[in-house]
């Protein structure tokens, strides 16, 4: 294991402790327990994402400011990116609920 990938699983295993209250309420109340296998804190290249699900190959990002090579890097692996705000699951989480469950079901059949 190289120093960089030793670096990154303590990342992770931080920001899993350290999940803003948005992250943890779309976890607790939709993700964890969706029918389709979705991972939170996961590396993809040198990137940590929020949140993935390697067979609809969608990441979910919770928040603000991501760099355009960040986004680059990731869509390079031919994944998605799906993006939602703060604000999103504090007013509408059923709306940002229904957004990634489409999501997902247009690439994985359920």
């Amino acid at each position: 294991m190289s120093p960089d990938s030793k670096i990154l699983k303590n990342i992770v295993k931080e920001l899993q402790r350290e999940m803003t209250w948005q992250q943890k309420k779309l976890w607790v109340d939709f993700l964890r327990d969706y029918p389709v296998r979705v991972v939170r804190q996961k590396i993809v290249d040198r990137f940590v994402v929020d949140f993935f699900c390697m067979r609809a190959k969608l990441v979910i990002e919770v928040g603000e400011g991501f760099s355009e090579l960040r986004e680059k890097v990731i869509t390079g692996y031919g994944l998605s990116i799906m993006h939602v705000s703060d604000e999103e699951i504090e007013e509408d989480i059923e709306g940002v609920c229904e957004r990634i469950d489409e999501a997902i079901r247009m690439r994985v059949p359920l």
